[in-house]
């Protein structure tokens, strides 16, 4: 038969439930409803449906409960409770016949017209479930069934028809074709109406049957029933009268008349409980007008009832679905305030005269439902809701009489709750048994039921002796049912779910199935959780283990494993638990065990939907319902509980001990005897429950708590003095009459004593009493103590078989559920033992160790170090593998992790074996700390290697600054963080550096690539080839280039960049040679040191061309490197003859004018000259200055150009006699500070006398003394040419000069690079900008430009000028004036033009001037003219700068003009029409490149004898963001740390150590001094600063490698400081950007910007700095109104401008790679965009632009870019392309401009709306194409563009009002303005008008030329936001949404969307915003372009 009823299932489907379910009884639908973890839900919806017939189809218990619960609508019928004989049997299962037997057999008449209103499917399944379940009536059944068999499949069909041939052969009286169960089904409802009044009983019992006792349900037409109460009290008053009227005359009433007032009140009574019944009104008193005005509401309630049922079919959109779910299942509640405003209108949205009352309905929904059903009100509103109910399959609800009818609402107690409130599971009808205190027959008589003996035997022969073993049904455990029965486990009496060990095992685990036992049995839930992960089980299944974990440990109120608990149990879906009966008995207990220590929404909900789990289980369930209850009154252990619940447990205790004792003596006392026998019998008085003392036990043995306080005062009555004695004296004569009444002696002792001893169990029980009261109302947790208790007492009634029937589920024949046993219990048990006053643990486990902890001994799996969550799920045979672990060592677990350095493994095995072996932990902790340090040290190690290596790669060029700045910021994060899982960070560094390894060797390959196409084209490229490839084999990319560049250029190649070593080669071994042969030659007197043999032997050599004879010298001279033979022939008579007279002087003083002579020769031979002028003279020394000094690269200031405050003197002094160092020092006390001296000292200092002189000089830096002596000279004279670097390199490094200056004017030997920079400032032709941030260098370029052009060219006049208070403090005009003056000075005016003041004068006078002589030229650099510059484009007047623009271009560039300034002077030259036209790039003074910086940091520290190692160096360079001024302030930090270590013993030259450097890092007025450097920057427009600080709070949530895009920033920055933003247009915001890179503040990537260094945020002060300078940005002062960026330049010749703004062209023409897609309409020019942008680069000459298809393809147009070697632009139009196709021109740009080669490349992809998903697939942060793009937006004209192009041009509007009625009428399309200026009208009001008439008239072409009329999709949208008022646009994109209709037709429809390339309605208004039709205002919100909007609403009026 299994076949059969599976056959029967199959064919169940989920309509058929929606069409069956509603006909069941409220209790028998709660019963179905359980099955699927429903059992609140009140209605059948389509997904319950789903998920009823998903259980039908399995075949677990849940499917045996279903077909029972679907049973019992008829199957208590089928327990013959008609008595039908065999004879009936046979008569009612043939068609003539069975209306007769109908007629008589009521029961099973109900039974047949119920099935006829289920479909036919569930009928033949309930007919197989009666046959199954061997009923009395199963014969009946199965002839049913075989009727119906054309329903099953053939070989169901053909079991059925060969049962019912057997049956037939045992009893020949049963037809051969019965009836089938759908004919005897309308037979039923024929024969109902005529037997309505015979079988109301029947049916009503019927009812009772299946739903349980219940009162009588209440009439249908109450109204009617009121109506005739009226008229019968209307009979009862005139009856009352009379009977008033005969009991006031002594008479007995009528009986008549007191049957009417019977009737009447009988009346009152049914209809007052039929509304009471029904349970909406409380009736309290006995007024029929009060019953007519409770029926009035209960009509009222009603109808609002039936009309928010009906919302339990409405339909609407499907996005609206998941509402739309929750409003019916909130109509199938029916509590939820605003559905009735709901429903009514939903009915009322057609009715148009409705709309008032629609309103006020509208107001009440929107009030009173969630704020979430917003979209379902709008809806409803909009006529887009609409109520359906299903129809039935079969029989329709009205076929039902009014007695059949199932009652949805009937007032009746709700089934699953109890007179408290409490939830019980549902009760489905009994299978069998008739109703409560009927007789019925015994069905087994053979009399009177067919023989079913053959039918076993038949089912037995045909389908074996394995009958189904079925689940108990559910049954009714409500507390006010009977006795819940009790369970027992012994063998006549079998358990209720004894069956357990029969049911089939839970889906399959695979093989791991007893490994999952294995860990529930050691109650390892977090590993039992794994596995099921592992095993692909569903995520509920997974999150109940985790759950059991949490519960077990759980101690706090509102801890971590609380609030893991709630999270995971949200997680929990209990449909997903039919296959994991383990599972949801976990479930249950632990949030049972959770709920008490904070009772959650999660753990109470989980709670109650699991009730239906352990039903069967009475014990289990009475303590689900009773910790059910108390979860939901909040009841929990508050923390300090304990003590009190368990001092009131031992109370209770007590209190239970007394009351035993007083039942005991009760029973006992009266057979106790006293030997004397008056005092037994006063004894046996006192002691009956009627007596005294009696009474009072009594009370104790009933536990009469009520009577407490009457009790302990009757007990202190009694025990008073002598009342006892009192007592027994009146008993005793009570009881003896007239006997002698004395009881004496040792009788009344004894008597006495056992009446104490009754009054002592009566006070031990009062005591105990009191005790239990005051613990619960003692404190402010009384109410909680009060609920414990109650919740304690509750389950108290239930414990022993609560564990007799956990001792039942361990004995499952399931392993999985046999092993979760344990668990189960565990968690009852000790949630038990809390409720008895067991403490909780002070202090809860983490969460990771909770549920990972076992993970830990898998060392191969790696964890998250915070959660010890697996990176990804374990293997399940790892899993098994310690699930099934005989033992498990912590010990080896911390090894293991140990030997994989995973530290935060060990970390975690320590804080786990902490809470259970604090001894091991210990050894273990303090293992791990000696581990972790030597981890940590090698880590750093290898961080710091592979940061050096970057730093190297980097100077060198083979790896980019954003590739080394990306890599090097994960490296930091890696050092930096408290990680300490080192295994997988060396795996981590490891792959940086193959990442790094990669790329180097990628830029080496490309550059040899390079050089080999070079040379092929290039002969002087060919010729030098092999020297450059050695610098590329080396990876030295920077020199390679260079050289490439040079020869290129048909340069020489320089000389090697590596410095010649003079001072390694000549200290310390030259002067140690020379002072050794000193002492020999004066015969060991070191005192005298003469050296002069060795200067008159080198002279001698020199003189001839040949090495030195003397074996000593020419080792000496060999070891230096010094070739004397290799001197040039000029060079060799220098030297003699310096040599010469250096022997002379330092014979003595010498007269005058030989002494000159003598010094300009040795000087000459040093590298120096001069004119000189005597000085003073001493004893022993003579003062010389040397003026009008010229010399070579000095090195360092102190030594050239700030040797003295002019530069241009030097001091000498002449020594004789040998001085001693300090004496030396101490005659230059007196000397100006500034002034630098060269001492000549005739003799030699030693080795060990420079170190003192250093020592000295240290002491006194000032003046800076060098000194030359013997050993000096000669070394000097031997070189091939005279070098006064190199003198500055063997003699500085004994001085105290410190060439580095953080702050002030910089001098020319510390100007490091800016070749190109230098170059642009003093060419004619180049850059007429120079900008940069504070102490960047802009004004050392400025002076080294006016340095380099005095020195290259003396005749070319140089002004440099600062300007800073001109604008700010006095007006622009006055630079003319100060002009004047400076350019008199300069011999360009006569000194009579020093006064001029007039612009027109001064041009006039400098133009004269070059006219005179077309050779002459002025270059006039103008610093710090930022506020000049301000102040003159004030309005875009230009008044001056026009001036010297004119003045430029008249005299052909020869008056030049540079201004110089921070960023508003950039933003200026980005004017477009500004009056520069040919101002070229501006030059930003930003970050040294790499090998500049290089060069800053250690060649002054190299010429002062300290050696900076390359990787360290690298390092301090790429920290200090290559910033000149920080580069200077840490050299001279570190420059004092170093001249502050002693000297001693060869301590010069010195090598700086990694030491030395960290040292520096650590002063902590070095980071003040970098941070306020950087801050300065910052500090020049405060959006730079909000713009740096919010990139680094991004980083610091996303890392120092992650991007930010530039939506998202200006989102982010808007956020964080609107005022500052509001006015900045998008382009104002790039220009932003734009200016944050050439400040090295950020560096960009095509995907967005990040900052330049990780070193920057440590500028910026770290994490807490970022965050409060973010949140104080709205106290910054607001930004300047100025928006250069927003201006255009004319459109070819005018008036028209260009659709690019001037920032956009900047961009564009500015020589960087990129590529840019250029979005807009035809409405913004885009048709005009390759025109204008090829007009502005033949302006600006600074680029080339090539447009693809004129003339040249884009191959060719790159390589004419390429070819070039400057900036080119490729312009691409993407006109008429698919989609496919521009994705793949944009990537092939991309992939052209990234694979480098001369020049620079910028790609411009021109992309009309056609191209709209484009436009959103570059514009998206995620989306790879945004990596590829920069997009660039045109725009509407704004109010400054309109003012800059007005006032420029004279077209009319001029004036503010004007303009501001230009853009009201043209909206600032670019398309309507063209119209306008067209032809320079006259009358601009005219103008104005003809552009609105043009619009009327043209209204579709003016809409579609803006792109919003693209497709469909676009112009539905743009439709729908025209009405709505300024939003934001996610209240916009919900909008869309709101309004999609639910046909796929419908063009807001999502797939519409998505087949148009919108991913969502968000897109759609983005793309609105990108076109211009949607304007984002300051506010966040957006709104529709007026003129635009206007236009639309036209266009839709004319259809």
């Amino acid at each position: 038969m299994d076949h059969v009823l599976a056959s029967a299932a199959a064919g169940v489907s989920a309509d058929d439930f929606l069409a069956a379910v509603r006909h069941y009884p409220p209790q028998g639908r709660q019963a179905i409803f359980y099955q699927v973890g429903l059992p609140n839900q009140k209605t059948i919806t389509p997904s319950v449906a789903a998920n009823l017939v998903r259980v039908l189809q399995g075949s677990d218990n849940k499917r045996s409960w279903l077909i029972g619960s679907l049973s019992t609508l008829v199957s208590w019928a089928f327990d013959n409770v008609d008595e039908l004989s065999a004879e009936d049997c046979g008569l009612l299962l043939s068609e003539e016949t069975a209306e007769k037997v109908l007629r008589e057999a009521g029961g099973l008449g109900v039974a047949l017209r119920n099935m006829a209103l289920l479909p036919g499917s569930l009928t033949n399944l309930v007919l197989a479930d009666l046959l199954l379940r061997d009923l009395p009536l199963a014969p009946v059944a199965l002839g049913m069934l075989a009727g119906a068999t054309h329903r099953l499949d053939a070989e169901a069909g053909d079991i059925v028809e060969e049962l019912w041939q057997q049956v037939r052969g045992n009893s020949p009286g049963l037809p051969e074709a019965p009836a089938g169960v759908d004919s005897l089904g309308a037979v039923a409802l024929t024969v109902s109406q005529a037997i309505h009044d015979d079988t109301t009983a029947l049916e009503e019992e019927a009812a009772t049957m299946s739903e349980g006792r219940r009162p009588d349900p209440p009439d249908q037409n109450l109204r009617h029933s009121l109506e005739q109460l009226k008229e019968s009290f209307g009979a009862a008053a005139g009856a009352a009268g009379r009977v008033h009227g005969a009991l006031s005359n002594g008479l007995r009433p009528s009986d008549p008349d007191v049957d009417v007032i019977a009737r009447a009140l009988e009346e009152f009574d049914k209809v007052r409980d039929q509304i009471r019944y029904i349970g909406v009104v409380e009736v309290t008193t006995g007024a029929v007008d009060e019953l007519e005005r409770a029926l009035d509401q209960v009509e009222a309630v009603q109808a609002r009832a039936d009309r928010v049922g009906t919302l339990a079919y409405v339909r609407g959109p499907s996005l609206l679905e998941e509402l739309l779910a929750e409003v019916r299942e909130a109509a199938a509640e029916g509590a939820m305030a605003g559905l009735d405003a709901l429903a009514g209108l939903i009915e009322l949205s057609a009715d148009e005269d409705a709309i008032l009352l629609a309103d006020d309905l509208e107001e009440s929904a929107r009030k009173e439902l969630p704020s979430r059903w917003q979209p379902v009100i709008r809806a409803a509103v909009s006529g887009r809701l609409s109520l359906e109910p299903p129809v039935t399959d079969d029989v329709s609800a009205e076929a039902l009489t009014e007695e059949e009818a199932p009652e949805e609402d009937s007032g009746e107690e709700r089934p699953g709750e109890d007179d408290e409130g409490g939830t019980t599971p549902p009760s489905s009808a009994p299978d069998t048994g008739p109703p409560t205190g009927e007789a019925v027959t015994d069905p087994n008589s053979a009399e009177e039921t067919p023989d079913l003996t053959d039918l076993d035997r038949i089912l037995e022969n045909r389908f074996g002796s394995q009958p189904e073993v079925r689940p108990a049904q559910p049954r009714d455990v409500r507390p006010k049912a009977s006795v819940v029965p009790k369970v027992s486990t012994t063998e006549e009496q079998t358990p209720l779910h004894a069956d357990l060990a029969a049911v089939p095992g839970e889906p399959s685990l695979g093989m791991f199935g007893q490994e999952e036992a294995a860990a529930l049995r050691a109650q390892r839930f977090g590993l039992a959780a794994w596995i099921r992960a592992a095993a692909g089980r569903p995520d509920s299944e997974v999150a109940v283990r985790r759950c059991a974990a949490l519960a077990v440990d759980m101690s706090a109120f509102a801890g971590r494993l609380s609030a893991a608990f709630s999270e995971t149990a949200r997680q929990i879906v209990v449909d997903d638990l039919g296959d994991d009966p383990a599972g949801r008995f976990l479930a249950w207990a632990a949030s049972i065990r959770a709920g008490l220590v904070h009772p959650t929404p999660e753990s109470a909900h989980l709670v109650e939907e699991l009730a239906s789990t352990v039903l069967g289980y009475p014990a289990m369930t009475a303590c689900g319902e009773a910790f059910s209850q108390a979860l939901r009154s909040g009841v929990y252990l508050v923390p300090g509980l304990s003590n009190q619940m368990r001092d009131s447990v031992a109370a209770e205790r007590d209190q239970d001990r007394a009351t035993v004792a007083c039942v005991r003596l009760l029973e006992e006392g009266p057979h106790r005897k006293i030997k004397f026998a008056l005092a037994t019998e006063v004894w046996k008085s006192l002691i009956q429950p009627e007596g005294i003392v009696g009474g009072l036990v009594s009370v104790a043995a009933r536990n009469d708590i009520k009577l407490l306080k009457e009790t302990v005062k009757k007990l202190d009555d009694l025990r008073a003095a002598n009342v006892i004695d009192r007592l027994i004296d009146r008993e005793a004569k009570r009881a003896s009459g007239s006997r002698n009444t004395k009881i004496i002696a040792g009788a009344r002792s004894k008597l006495i004593e056992m009446i104490d001893e009754a009054l002592e169990h009566v006070a031990t029980w009062a005591t105990a009493v009191q005790g239990v009261q005051i613990r619960h109302t003692d404190g402010s947790n009384e109410w909680l103590s009060q609920g414990l208790a109650k919740l304690r007492q509750s389950i108290g009634l239930h414990r022993a078989d609560l564990h007799a029937e956990l001792d039942i589920l361990a004995k499952a024949g399931e392993p999985v559920l046999a092993a979760a046993a344990p668990g189960v219990a565990y968690l009852i048990t000790d949630t038990l033992h809390l409720l008895d006053g067991m403490a909780l643990s002070e202090t809860e486990p983490s969460v990771a160790a909770v549920l990972n902890q076992d993970l830990l001994f898998v060392s191969e799996v790696v964890l998250d170090p915070e959660s010890l969550r697996p990176r990804e799920t374990p293997a399940l045979e790892t899993l098994a593998r310690i699930a099934t672990a005989d033992t498990l060592d912590w010990r080896s677990a911390f090894d293991a992790r140990a030997a994989r350095n995973d530290h935060e493994g060990t970390r975690a095995v320590v804080t786990v074996v902490a809470r259970q072996d604090p001894d091991l932990a210990a050894e273990l902790r303090q293992r791990r700390e000696t581990l972790v340090t030597e981890a940590r040290t090698l880590r750093d190690q290898r961080v710091e290697a592979v940061r050096d290596r970057l730093a190297d790669w980097r100077r060198d060029g083979v790896i980019a600054e954003t590739e080394a700045t990306r890599i090097a910021g994960r490296l930091q994060a890696l050092a930096e963080s408290g990680r300490e899982d080192f295994g997988i960070i060396t795996e981590n560094i490891a792959a940086m550096e193959s990442e790094a390894k990669a790329i180097r060797a990628a830029q080496i390959s490309a550059e040899e690539a390079r050089l080999d196409e070079k040379s092929n084209d290039h002969p002087d490229v060919r010729a030098v080839a092999p020297r450059i490839r050695e610098h590329i084999a080396r990876g030295d990319l920077t020199t390679a280039r260079e050289y490439l560049a040079q020869a290129e250029a048909g340069k020489p190649l320089p000389a090697d960049r590596e410095s010649f070593d003079h001072f390694g080669r000549f200290f310390p071994s030259f002067p140690q040679a020379f002072e050794n042969m000193s002492i020999l030659s004066s015969g060991g007197r070191a005192r005298k040191q003469e050296s002069d043999e060795w200067v008159k032997s080198l002279m001698e050599a020199i003189q001839v061309g040949r090495d030195v004879t003397d074996p000593d010298l020419h080792r000496a001279v060999s070891e230096a490197q010094l070739d004397i033979q290799a001197l040039p022939p000029g060079r060799r008579e220098e030297s003699k003859e310096g040599l010469r007279l250096w022997k002379f002087m330092a014979q003595g003083r010498k007269s005058p004018g030989n002494l000159e002579s003598a010094i300009k020769a040795v000087l000459r031979m040093i590298g120096l000259e001069g004119s000189q002028e005597p000085g003073d003279e001493a004893q022993n020394r003579l003062w010389v200055t040397l003026n009008d000094v010229r010399f070579g690269d000095a090195l360092l200031p102190e030594f050239g150009s700030k040797m003295s405050p002019s530069g241009g003197s030097l001091r000498l002094l002449f020594v004789w006699r040998r001085p001693g160092p300090q004496q030396l020092i101490e005659w230059l006390k007196d000397e100006p500070q500034e002034r630098t001296v060269l001492v000549f000292y005739f003799g030699v200092l030693s080795p060990s006398q420079r170190e003192q002189l250093t020592t000295a000089a240290r002491r006194r830096p000032r003046p800076v003394v060098a000194v030359v002596d013997d050993a000096a000279v000669s070394y000097l004279a031997a070189l091939p040419e005279a070098s006064w670097t190199a003198t500055v390199n063997i003699l500085a490094p004994f001085s105290a000069a410190n060439p580095y200056a953080p702050t002030g004017d910089v001098p020319m030997e510390m100007f490091y690079g800016r070749d190109a920079q230098l170059e642009s400032v003093t060419s004619s032709s180049g850059s007429s900008i120079v900008y940069g941030g504070r102490q960047l260098g802009k004004s050392a370029l400025l002076r080294e430009a006016e340095r380099s052009l005095r020195r290259s060219d003396p005749d070319r006049v140089v002004i440099l000028e600062t300007i800073q208070e001109i604008g700010k403090i006095i007006p622009e005009s006055a630079l003319w004036p100060r002009l004047a003056g400076r350019l008199a000075e300069a011999g360009v005016l006569p000194q009579s033009g020093a006064v001029l003041k007039d612009r027109a004068d001064v041009c006039r006078g400098v133009r004269h001037w070059a006219e005179q002589d077309p050779t002459r030229q002025v270059l006039i650099l103008l610093d710090e003219a930022d506020a000049f510059l301000n102040q003159d484009a004030a309005n875009a007047k230009f008044t001056n700068v026009e001036a010297l623009r004119d003045l430029m271009q008249d005299t052909d560039r020869r008056v030049k003009v540079v201004f110089a300034g921070l960023h508003q002077t950039a933003r200026f030259q980005s004017l477009s029409n500004q009056p520069l036209p040919h101002l070229g790039t501006p030059i930003p003074i930003g970050p040294l490149d790499p090998q500049d910086a290089f060069d800053l940091l250690t060649r002054p520290l190299m010429a002062l004898g300290f050696r900076f190692p390359a990787t360290l160096a690298a390092r301090v360079i790429a920290e200090a963001n290559n910033a000149p001024a920080h580069i200077q302030l840490f050299a001279e930090a570190l420059l004092r740390r170093l001249r502050r270590m002693p000297i001693h013993g060869g301590g010069l030259p010195y090598e700086i150590t990694r030491e030395d450097v960290d040292t520096v890092w650590r002063d902590k007025a070095l980071a003040v001094g970098f941070r306020d450097r950087f801050e300065w920057t910052l500090d020049l427009d405060k959006r730079y600063k909000v713009i740096a600080y919010t990139v680094a709070f991004h980083a610091l949530s996303n890392g120092m490698d992650a991007t930010i895009s530039v939506q998202k920033l200006r989102e982010e920055c808007l956020t964080w400081w609107p005022a500052g933003f509001e006015k900045c247009s998008g382009d104002g915001f790039r220009g932003l950007l734009e200016e944050c890179v050439n400040l090295g503040v950020l560096s960009s990537d095509v995907g967005g910007y990040r900052l330049r260094t990780p070193h920057v945020l440590t500028l910026l002060g770290g994490a807490d700095e970022v965050y409060t300078v973010l949140t104080k940005a709205e106290e910054f002062e607001r930004p300047d109104s100025f928006d250069a960026h927003s201006y255009r330049a004319l459109y070819l010749n005018g008036p028209d401008r260009s659709p690019l703004t001037g920032s956009q062209v900047t961009r564009l023409l500015s020589p960087r790679d990129s590529v840019h897609l250029i979005t807009g309409s035809r409405a913004l020019h885009i048709d005009r965009l390759g025109a204008a942008l090829e007009d502005e680069a033949g302006r600006q000459h600074v680029a080339q632009v090539w447009r693809v298809g004129k003339g040249c393809t884009f191959e060719g147009a790159v390589q004419r870019t390429r070819d070039s070697a400057g900036h080119g632009v490729v312009v691409v139009e993407l006109t008429g392309r698919s989609f496919e196709q521009a994705v793949g021109v944009l990537k092939t740009a991309a992939s052209t401009v990234s694979s480098g080669g001369p020049g620079t490349l910028a790609v411009a992809l021109v992309a009309p709306p056609e191209l709209i998903p484009l436009w959103l697939a570059a514009s998206t942060d995620a989306g790879e194409l945004s990596r590829l793009a920069w997009v660039m937006e045109l725009r509407r004209y704004e109010e400054p563009d309109v003012r800059q192009w007005m006032n420029d041009a004279d077209l009319g509007y001029r004036d503010p009002a004007s303009q501001e009625a230009l853009l009201k009428h043209t909206g600032g399309w670019p398309f309507l303005i063209s119209k306008v200026v067209a032809g320079r009208p006259a009358d601009r009001d005219q103008a104005l008008e003809r552009c609105r008439d043009w619009v009327r008239a043209n209204a579709e072409e003016f809409v579609r030329s803006t792109g919003v009329l693209k497709d469909a999709t676009l112009r539905q949208a743009w439709k729908q936001v025209i009405d709505v008022g300024p939003a934001r646009p996610d209240e916009l994109a919900e909008y869309l949404e709101e309004m999609a209709g639910g046909e796929a037709t419908d063009p807001l429809h999502r797939d519409r969307l998505r087949a148009n390339g919108y991913p969502s309605w968000v897109a759609l208004i983005e793309v609105l915003r990108l076109l211009g039709a949607l304007e984002p205002r300051a506010d966040g919100t957006f709104a529709c372009e007026p003129v635009l909007a206007a236009a639309s609403e036209w266009l839709e009026a004319r259809g």
